[in-house]
């Protein structure tokens, strides 16, 4: 869990990692992937609580977030059809979709970049604050009551806000460093240290 300052701007002015994975390289890619992200404009600026479900490719996590990203796939794009304009929600419900499955970090590259994959809204900051608030995690997309309460437009105004910040999900190669600790059989042969000036 990473804890993010805001400029008035929406602009991401320092982030901080408030909880550990316990992976160093899933940490890096939550903190990165906090630095890369966009939010509304808040007046003042505001601090953000976020959560981000990073899984290495292959694990039982990364399997398990996999099957939770397909089950909200089936449950966002519902919540957009009673809105008339169904034509622009279901682009920002699908990026959604994709944010969970970027949340499993399958690239297997070897750089520990960024996945801004699921990001809770702010946990102890109800109403206020979500004018801020990035692409909520699994748990606040199952509840999608409380976003629309704020908004003049009900069901329409939560996915709006989701699409800026959905795009980020592609990159998500950070878990590949833990799956690749080389350690090299020997070293590589030094040079011949002759020494020719004697």
């Amino acid at each position: 869990m990473v804890s993010v300052d805001i400029n008035p701007d929406g602009s991401v002015r320092s982030v901080t990692l408030t909880r550990s994975s316990g992976n160093a390289a899933i940490d890096q890619a939550a903190i990165q992937a906090a630095r890369n992200s966009r939010f509304q404009p808040v007046a003042g600026g505001a601090s953000v609580p976020i959560e981000y479900d990073l899984t290495i490719e292959g694990s039982r996590r990364n399997r398990d977030a996999r099957r939770r990203g397909e089950r909200q796939a089936v449950d966002v794009p519902p919540e957009p059809a009673p809105t008339a304009e169904t034509t622009d929600t279901p682009s920002a419900a699908a990026p959604a979709a994709p944010s969970d499955n970027g949340a499993e970090v399958s690239p297997t590259a070897p750089q520990a970049s960024s996945a801004p994959i699921e990001q809770a809204p702010p946990v102890s900051e109800p109403e206020p604050e979500p004018a801020a608030e990035p692409v909520p995690t699994t748990p606040s997309q199952s509840n999608p009551t409380p976003a629309p309460e704020p908004a003049p437009s009900s069901a329409e105004s939560s996915p709006v806000p989701a699409e800026p910040v959905s795009p980020t999900p592609a990159p998500a190669p950070p878990p590949a460093p833990v799956s690749s600790p080389p350690v090299p059989a020997a070293p590589p042969p030094a040079p011949s240290v002759t020494e020719s000036g004697e």
